[in-house]
């Protein structure tokens, strides 16, 4: 074990607690190489009077960790890296690991490699950021982009000044937008830097096999490493909670008012299904007011522990999602409950879960389907039950944050500690 070589995590987004699933992994993963003895030192870039970047207290955070703040007015690319820089010169890593960022990360990595060009970088897509230039999703026109920054470097490079033009021109940019700028993502020779800077990382980490064929296809060195979840989230064994005279109910959670996680389609489902039958409730962690009517239910932003009583409460959890989740945290919590979930057959959900074995999968944007696929559910409960054990068992072998941290992340760890020595 290399636990006495120092390495340090930059995230430029992060914030505890945890604005989306992006923090709870870079969270546990340090954690819990903490714990195993690693000498790691945090670095959460804050940008001042922002609530999607550093917004974290050190002091709580159960790993040795700094908060560089850094004013919006001085929001650059070059402030960024000298504080950076100087922390790294400081502290010696002999590995560093670039976490939750946008474009930003780019140029600063380059940065990191010109002062220390011995040092290995490795760094985490948590999303499509890798691939888009309008924004981390990949999702256009109600759906999943299959464009990329790789392969279609003009067409993306329009799309995103299309895309961002309005934001721009009102000078009231979010976080990627700023990033956007703050990198000239827009300028003509972009595509070409930005691939030539990504192939001199040691490592990219992705979260399904899908992204990691896309990059190898590149020549970046990609692996692929699935996100985990609280070994005491995990039922000892499933329960029932309704019979078939019973009311049902279903629990969407996450972000679901953003167009991308198909809360829609959910909804549509759901007046299929009640022109049928009237024994079954909606839940959904969203503020949309508009929609709630007798069996549509917004419950809006649940902290963590709420959260998991809502799922221990439900029958059917559904993860509609229309664009290509690159992971799917919220399908991982609800077969952790025991339940059995449903989910669009896309991106990384249709890694986690096998049609029929430890869940089901409906086609992206399909209602009809997705109404069949609970009232299913709803007249035979011992699929649910079936369903819900297989998914506790799956997640109980494969995505418990110990066996992501011993099954990838120590030896991806060890094997580049050891080239460095």
């Amino acid at each position: 074990m290399n636990r006495k070589q120092k390495i340090v995590f930059i995230d430029f987004n992060f914030s505890w607690p945890p604005n989306g699933g992006a923090d709870i992994d870079t969270y546990n993963v340090l954690k819990l190489l903490s714990e195993r003895k690693y000498d790691i030192l945090f670095l959460g870039i804050a940008e001042e009077h922002s609530s999607d970047r550093g917004n974290f207290d050190p002091q709580r955070l159960p790993f040795p960790s700094l908060r560089i703040s850094i004013p919006s007015q001085h929001w650059n690319i070059n402030i960024i890296s000298k504080k950076v820089c100087s922390l790294i010169q400081d502290y010696k890593p002999s590995l560093i690991f670039l976490q939750h960022g946008y474009l930003i990360k780019i140029p600063i990595s380059q940065n990191i490699m010109t002062l220390f060009p011995d040092i290995p970088i490795v760094s985490k897509a948590f999303a499509h950021e890798l691939f888009c230039l309008r924004g981390p999703l990949r999702f256009k026109d109600d759906k999943h982009c299959p464009k990329s920054i790789f392969k279609t470097p003009d067409y993306c490079r329009q799309c995103s000044l299309d895309g961002l033009k309005k934001e721009i021109l009102s000078g009231m940019y979010n976080t990627w937008t700023k990033d956007y700028i703050q990198s000239r993502s827009f300028s003509c020779s972009f595509a070409k830097s930005y691939l030539n800077i990504i192939k001199k990382w040691k490592k990219v980490i992705v979260y399904n096999k899908g992204l990691q064929t896309e990059l190898l296809e590149q020549g970046i060195d990609a692996v692929a490493i699935p996100g985990g979840i609280e070994k005491e989230y995990i039922v000892e064994q499933p329960t029932l909670q309704n019979t078939p005279n019973q009311e049902k109910r279903i629990f969407m959670a996450g972000r679901c008012d953003e167009p991308s996680k198909g809360m829609r389609i959910l909804y549509e489902a759901g007046n299929i299904l009640y022109q049928k039958r009237k024994d079954f409730k909606i839940y959904v962690t969203s503020f949309n007011l508009n929609l709630h009517n007798d069996w549509f239910l917004p419950l809006g932003w649940l902290p963590r522990d709420e959260l998991f009583n809502i799922y221990r409460q439900s029958d059917i959890c559904v993860v509609p999602s229309c664009w290509a989740e690159p992971f799917g945290i919220t399908a991982l919590e609800g077969m952790a409950i025991g339940k059995t979930v449903i989910a669009s057959r896309i991106g990384g959900l249709k890694e986690i879960i096998t049609d029929n074995q430890n869940g089901l999968l409906f086609e992206p944007g399909n209602p009809l389907e997705l109404s069949e696929k609970l009232n299913l559910l709803f007249d035979n409960p011992h699929i649910r039950i079936t369903l819900g054990d297989n998914a506790r068992k799956c997640v109980l072998q494969n995505y418990t944050w110990d066996t992501i941290i011993d099954k990838y992340y120590i030896p991806l760890v060890e094997d580049l500690l050891s080239k460095e020595k």
